[in-house]
């Protein structure tokens, strides 16, 4: 592995980014030639440079290259904001169950008024 097929393999990725057959392409090509090293090498400096990339980090998913700390951080975002909309739903549904006072969260067609059903 020299210096120069792996810069030579960065540039073609900075003219593929953003193009998923052209990374196919380029992938399958560092494949057929036993290069498959120097592609993961170039593609994890191509990430470095581009965290915030949807491909690229399909990519690294692809490959098992450990994900970038943009990613990370989102992740931990997005698991925050689950846990506080699963947390609120619980408590508003303890507030149903105290203020229902043990009635059925809909009443039973025949005993309520026909003008709840119609809406």
């Amino acid at each position: 592995m020299s210096i120069d097929q792996s810069t030579h393999l960065l540039h073609q990725l900075e003219r593929a980014s953003g193009n998923a057959l052209a990374l196919e392409q380029l992938y399958r090509q560092a494949l057929n030639s036993d290069d498959e090293a120097i592609f993961r090498e170039a593609l994890v400096l191509h990430i470095a440079e581009h965290p915030n990339d949807v491909l690229l980090s399909a990519w690294a998913c692809r490959l098992d290259i450990p994900s970038a700390p943009a990613v990370a951080e989102r992740s931990d975002k997005a698991i925050r904001h689950w846990r506080t909309a699963i947390g609120a739903s619980a408590a508003l549904g303890l507030l149903f169950v105290v203020l229902a006072d043990g009635r059925p969260p809909v009443p039973a067609p025949g005993s309520a008024a026909p003008s709840f059903w119609i809406g």
